[in-house]
């Protein structure tokens, strides 16, 4: 993402740095759930308006939303649980625990470790 382009775009707005990262993380939130769900891009801009945002704001995202709704689509559907995506990264392992054998160390969850 090209991050100093989006703090220019938005340096009228008056918008801190941490502001412009939570209206990304949102709007990507707002966006990737809305093709998930496969929501229509009027069902979309009614709700963008009821949130608050302006008619014309919501119109605009909605028909790059509208353009990009497949793919997108297939980009979720492609990183769906797959390692590839980062979901696979947690390395997690099973940990018998039978009655009467020593307790696991401290902190540490019974039947579910990280892997060292």
């Amino acid at each position: 993402m090209q991050y100093e382009k989006i703090l220019k775009l938005t340096s009228d707005a008056k918008l801190e740095s941490g502001d412009v990262k939570a209206t990304i993380a949102v709007l990507g939130f707002i966006l990737s759930s809305a093709a998930k769900h496969n929501v229509d891009s009027e069902s979309l801009s009614s709700e963008l308006q009821q949130l608050g945002l302006p008619k014309e704001h919501a119109g605009g995202l909605c028909r790059s939303y509208e353009e990009k709704q497949s793919s997108l689509q297939d980009s979720l559907r492609a990183c769906s649980l797959r390692r590839e995506c980062g979901v696979g990264r947690a390395r997690w392992r099973v940990v018998p625990v039978l009655r009467g054998e020593a307790e696991l160390p401290p902190g540490q969850p019974q039947g579910l470790q990280p892997e060292t």
